[in-house]
């Protein structure tokens, strides 16, 4: 169980720190992507979508509530996502 919990904690970490990076390098001005993302694409607006609350913690609570929103957000879906995975893959194993 420890074991589990241990992984699903690093994979949730994993998400939070990709998300940070990738919504700096869609949607910040000092990216270097910042050109190509003046054109609207798929990708920026789905993940605009994607990260509702943490735009909106952004806009009430500030540039830091934004990105600890966003890190929250990321980690539980990580940790959750791997809880869940783990679930299944054992509920497949024989239970001697």
């Amino acid at each position: 169980m420890m074991f589990r919990s241990t992984k699903a904690i690093i994979l949730g970490t994993i998400f939070a720190v990709s998300s940070i990076i990738l919504s700096w390098a869609l949607l910040a001005d000092s990216s270097p992507f910042h050109q190509d993302a003046l054109r609207p694409g798929v990708l920026r607006t789905v993940w605009q979508i994607l990260n509702i609350p943490a735009f909106a913690a952004l806009v009430i609570g500030g540039p830091i509530v934004g990105v600890i929103v966003l890190y929250i957000q990321w980690f539980l879906i990580g940790y959750l996502g791997m809880i869940g995975l783990s679930r299944i893959r054992n509920s497949g194993e024989s239970k001697i």
